[in-house]
């Protein structure tokens, strides 16, 4: 056997043995090196760029999180009243008033 058919040999046993951790940890490994090639490849024009977009992407993420938390919380404010009057009602009709 020669080298290349030996890491492929490997390769396909830790293809046919991994399970959904080791999937994403590869993922993420090749991931990582293609972010760093793209990025050592990139000219100075390109790096400024990307940045410019990552950090558009970032402030667009924390504008939707921020967005979400507010509409989460105007939702648990209005479950809140809804209870209250609802117990309010239960407690007139308890005592025989109208709510």
């Amino acid at each position: 056997m020669d080298k290349d058919e030996i890491i492929t040999a490997i390769a396909n046993d830790l293809f046919s043995n991994a399970n959904v951790n080791d999937i994403i940890s590869m993922m993420r490994s090749f991931c990582v090196e293609k972010a760093t090639e793209i990025y050592e490849n990139a000219s100075d024009e390109e790096k400024a760029e990307l940045e410019k977009q990552i950090t558009a992407a970032k402030e667009a993420a924390e504008a939707a999180a921020k967005a979400a938390s507010e509409e989460s919380e105007k939702e648990v404010e209005e479950a809140e009243v809804e209870v209250v009057e609802d117990a309010a009602e239960v407690v007139a009709e308890e005592a025989g008033a109208p709510a």
